[in-house]
């Protein structure tokens, strides 16, 4: 079992740039649209600006000197940085200090320069949202590519196959969690039992599962679903995900953090599919006659 999932894990690591590619490409997609758009308001506000300025006969290079001053006390980390720019009145707070500053009638602009921060601030949101859930998608599509490419070669599933895992898993599924739920509404430690427990009944329901796929009038039962089993697919699992984990971190020691977190991505998506096939494969192994 150890042995079919270490091997598994190697030979799949071939797939190692799929999901990397898939995010990557789902960033270039919403960069060539959010980069317009954010040109675009960045382009308005500054116009809006610069008419104000001008009318009030201030000194635009001047201006930009207190807001590059302005600039460099937001937080240095830069996603920290623009989330309290989004999340504050830091922009029109700003603007408006610096029209008090700069000209007499700053109240009657102030209703300009709120407006227009207003827009800029709602489309620099709006683009920020497109970029979060074009890399949801890219880490989703990536996953399932990449699944279904190990898949080939792990343990490829017929139609009938795929039907008869999705009917499995999802009827244990809902007795599982009705079961929970009932024992942790009986007896409140029952939630921390079930937890436990659950790890156990993960390795029957993933042996029974590949019995029935992959074994049945095969191989006997009691062959492939037993503790012992179900203990060596949990060692299976756990050595497989820390494989994943030391690579990692190996990356990072010698690339750095940043370069660790790239690697990480794909890493801990190939061992976690590798893990979800263990099963599978070790019961295709089994078989008479199977290579």
């Amino acid at each position: 079992m150890i042995r079919t999932a270490l091997k598994n894990f190697y030979k799949n690591l071939k797939f190692f740039f799929v999901p990397l590619g898939t995010l990557f490409l789902a960033i270039a997609i919403a960069l060539t649209i959010i980069l317009p758009v954010m040109s675009g308001a960045v382009n308005e506000l500054v116009g809006t600006l610069r008419s104000l300025l001008e009318s009030a006969q201030v000194s635009v290079d001047e201006f930009k000197k207190l807001l590059t001053s302005e600039f460099s006390k937001l937080p240095g980390n830069l996603i920290d940085a623009v989330e309290y720019v989004l999340s504050t009145d830091w922009l029109r707070d700003t603007l408006d200090s610096f029209l008090a500053a700069f000209t007499e009638s700053a109240g009657e602009q102030s209703d300009l320069v709120t407006s227009a921060a207003d827009v800029f601030l709602d489309k620099a949101t709006n683009c920020i949202a497109v970029f979060f859930w074009f890399c949801v998608l890219g880490l989703v599509a990536g996953y399932w590519l990449t699944k279904s490419m190990i898949r080939r070669e792990i343990a490829r599933r017929t139609f009938r196959q795929f039907l008869l895992a999705v009917l499995i898993d999802t009827a244990l599924l809902v007795v599982f969690s009705f079961l929970s739920a009932r024992l942790f509404v009986l007896w409140r430690p029952g939630g921390i039992l079930a937890a436990a427990v659950s790890v156990l009944l993960f390795g029957f329901v993933s042996l029974w599962e590949a019995y029935l796929l992959r074994g049945q009038g095969r191989v006997r039962a009691k062959n492939v679903v037993n503790i012992r089993n179900i203990l060596l697919l949990f060692a299976a699992n756990f050595l497989v995900l820390l494989l994943a984990a030391l690579l990692t971190s190996l990356a990072a020691l010698l690339l750095g953090s940043g370069v660790a977190l790239v690697v990480a991505l794909p890493l801990m998506e190939i061992a976690v599919i590798v893990n979800s096939m263990t099963a599978e494969s070790y019961v295709m192994e089994q078989i008479p006659g199977a290579k």
